[in-house]
């Protein structure tokens, strides 16, 4: 049978699970249900979520760390995460990053929806991303005052790039008064003249970051003049902010290794153009070394007067020649034009004539071959070889 006529079981797995898990709308979800079957294992833990009607199976990865919540059989609860396919058995899962108590989980929810909302609007789309400029000579920055983020963003830009001016625009990054504050500084950010902007806010509570979900923020991140670097400080769960950013990390030191470049490669790279420079002009001097020696040791350059005196000879061997042939050519055509005079004066009446022969015509110019083109009466002219004389026919016989 034909391999191409039919799929492995794999094949159709692999194919599904490439489907589901490429569809945008299963990369973020938040399922409601009752734990049953809870297992907690070292490295994850599993468990289904089910309510009346159907189950799905729910895997939950520790990453060397426990969920806040743990649940057990029977909890109803809120499980965000996105849908996977385990392609070696067939079959889809929810993977949880997050879990919660059914009742508390109120806020998510909002916030998926949310979340939804602007994805529809296009704000999180990548045609929208701003490309980084590759050498910023103005970096902004927005972080808590004193704060350790801020830290580490003016010492990483500084020992990557010191030729880099930093602008520093305080705010708070959490709390209820954290949102209009970020926009406050955004505000001053986007009225100065810089190449790129950092938002910052360093390790903290997940909670903490409910400030960079607000709605109002992030649409204002997302009309941004300047291209824009989230460093919210999560990993797994990111907020809004991060998605409408034009790039994302997870910690400060990462955003200054984004922003700039580093001098020490940027150093390497004088280095490394130095030397290719310096091939490429010691290639090019070689090389019209050879073009002038080759030129220095042509007959023109080496002996001018030589030259011109071997063209001299040349041209009046051709003044010879040339003479020469006219001369051939005008005797041949004078032969020529002699022998077709003497064919020509060969063929002429007149030389018949002076032979003693004599042309008699009619007194209209009709020469007379034959008896009976005259009659008697008739005036006739004979041309002899000195003269003419006319007669009259008398007689014929």
């Amino acid at each position: 049978m034909d391999s191409r006529s039919y799929l492995t079981i794999k094949e159709i797995n692999s194919a599904i699970k490439a489907h589901i898990e490429g569809e945008l709308s299963f990369r973020s979800v938040v399922l409601k249900g009752e734990v049953s079957n809870f297992r907690q294992y070292p490295k994850a833990l599993y468990f289904s979520l089910k309510d009346q009607e159907a189950k799905i199976s729910a895997v939950f990865f520790l990453y060397g760390a426990y969920p806040k919540y743990l649940p057990k059989d029977g909890d109803e609860v809120l499980v965000t995460g996105t849908i996977s396919v385990y392609v070696k058995d067939g079959s889809y899962q929810i993977n949880a990053k997050q879990i919660e108590m059914f009742g508390l989980g109120d806020q998510l929810l909002a916030l998926q929806k949310l979340k939804e909302k602007l994805l529809k609007e296009g704000l999180f789309d990548a045609s929208k991303k701003k490309p980084l400029p590759r050498y910023p000579r103005v970096v902004g920055m927005i972080a808590g005052r004193d704060s350790a983020a801020l830290k580490d963003l003016t010492t990483n830009l500084f020992r990557r790039y010191p030729l880099a001016q930093q602008v520093f625009f305080p705010s708070l990054v959490q709390g209820p008064l954290a949102p209009k504050d970020l926009m406050r500084a955004l505000e001053l950010a986007y009225q100065y003249p810089m190449d790129v902007l950092i938002i910052a806010r360093g390790g903290g509570a997940e909670e903490d970051l409910s400030a960079f979900n607000d709605e109002a923020l992030v649409r204002k991140v997302a009309t941004s003049p300047i291209p824009t670097i989230a460093a919210i400080g999560h990993e797994i769960n990111l907020s809004l902010v991060d998605l409408v950013a034009d790039q994302r990390v997870s910690t400060p030191t990462g955003a200054a290794e984004l922003a700039v470049p580093n001098k020490d490669d940027l150093y390497q790279d004088l280095i490394v153009s130095a030397e290719r420079a310096h091939q490429a002009i010691k290639t090019m001097l070689t090389l019209k070394l050879k073009q002038w020696t080759a030129l220095s040791q042509r007959p023109v350059l080496m002996s001018p007067l030589g030259m011109y005196q071997m063209q001299k000879d040349t041209n009046e061997t051709y003044r010879v020649r040339l003479n020469q042939a006219i001369k051939l050519l005008f005797q041949k055509t004078l032969g020529r034009h002699q022998q077709s005079k003497a064919s020509l004066e060969a063929l002429s009446p007149f030389a018949v004539i002076k032979r003693g022969y004599a042309l008699t015509t009619t007194a209209s110019g009709k020469v007379v071959h034959s008896l009976s083109e005259v009659t008697i009466g008739d005036l006739i002219t004979t041309q002899l070889n000195d003269g003419t004389f006319t007669s009259e026919v008398k007689k014929k016989g």
